[in-house]
């Protein structure tokens, strides 16, 4: 008898890209198999989350699935290598589970963008083809805003305190460690502060932080989009360039002070 734990485990990762061989596990004409897949589904994905997956039930990678999580609706997309990249219509967008329905306008938006944050953070190889139509979706959107006044002093707040006051307490106590001859020790605490930063933030843009990208965007003085929290794919790059660099640093730092200790 099968269990959730089979299909869970039919969803595994090697050299860091999530692969399945699921369709060699599910027997989808019995109703208990597509109900246990989906909730092994549940299990693999936090709220939000969404997964490139390649099938392993062929011998070349020609065919994949997407799959997204939002509450406890499952999309499972089955996808195709079509000429030089995998291909995702967007035309065809539903939910497999609990039920089977089409995304809400709402829904396509933010699906779409965290599509393709994963496509541009990941260095997918996926097209989205009739991107015609989220263009639409996010047009007819224009004057959404799903956030309460609450919840946006919240982020402003976040964003504040780490764009001021984490770096203004990191550098000082730095420098006051400095001034009180413990120059390897402030080598190591600006170096220990500035990781976690650097860590945080990476966090922050994969796990789409909405104060993470308020700060971003306001020291990049770019405007705020309280509709749309994604960063443009020239920006996501540089930004995780700009985050390695200063994680780097702050290793180098760490290091140094040890040393000299």
């Amino acid at each position: 008898m099968k269990t959730i734990d089979d299909f869970y485990q039919a969803y595994y990762k090697i050299d860091g890209v999530y692969h399945t061989n699921m369709l060699e596990v599910i027997d989808y004409d019995n109703p208990e198999d597509v109900t246990l897949l989906n909730e092994a589904l549940l299990k693999l994905l936090s709220d939000g989350e969404i997964l490139f997956v390649l099938d392993d039930n062929t011998e070349e990678d020609v065919s994949a699935f997407v799959l997204y999580r939002k509450g406890d609706k499952i999309l499972n997309e089955f996808i195709l290598f079509e000429r030089n990249c995998f291909v995702y219509d967007a035309e065809f967008c539903d939910w497999q589970f609990p039920e089977e329905a089409a995304l809400n306008k709402e829904e396509r938006i933010a699906f779409f963008e965290r599509l393709n944050n994963l496509i541009v953070f990941d260095n997918l190889n996926l097209e989205i083809k009739n991107a015609s139509l989220i263009k639409k979706d996010r047009n007819l959107n224009e004057e959404l805003i799903d956030l309460r006044p609450t919840q946006v002093n919240i982020i402003k707040i976040l964003a504040f305190f780490w764009r001021y006051i984490y770096i203004a307490f990191a550098f000082g106590s730095a420098i006051i460690l400095r001034f009180s001859l413990e120059k390897e020790v402030s080598n190591i605490v600006l170096g220990i502060s500035i990781l976690i930063y650097a860590i945080y933030f990476f966090i922050g843009i994969r796990l789409q932080f909405k104060h993470v990208y308020y700060a971003i965007q306001k020291n990049l003085k770019r405007k705020v989009d309280l509709n749309n929290m994604t960063f443009n794919a020239k920006d996501l790059k540089n930004q995780t360039i700009f985050l390695l660099v200063i994680g780097v640093a702050a290793l180098i730092l760490i290091f140094v002070g040890f040393i000299e200790l």
